[in-house]
């Protein structure tokens, strides 16, 4: 199972994990970031979704509201930066962790 979510709060992550170990299997957490804000900016409002029924994308003043409900992750994780690594690396970086 893989869940895309922003997982910005410790009990979130850690009712995902529970539910991971209770199917049996292991909760790996990855932790995206970019940490060129102009770039993630400008990915965010150029972002069309394409899922019927919601907004194109989320505005630039909700992302800032949920950086600042973040809570930093306090076990093992991977983080990878999508301003520093390309798709395929991060990709190759995630299998490895796995």
């Amino acid at each position: 199972m893989i869940v895309d979510a922003t997982g910005h709060r410790r009990e979130t992550r850690s009712r995902l994990r529970l539910r991971a170990e209770s199917l049996g299997g292991e909760f790996v957490g990855v932790e995206c970031v970019c940490s060129d804000e102009r770039a993630q900016r400008g990915r965010v409002e150029g972002r069309v979704r394409g899922i019927p029924g919601w907004h194109p994308t989320v505005s630039w003043e909700h992302v800032l509201r949920m950086k600042g409900l973040w809570e930093s992750w306090d076990e093992p994780h991977l983080v990878v930066d999508s301003a520093v690594d390309p798709p395929d690396v991060v990709l190759s970086k995630v299998s490895a962790y796995l």
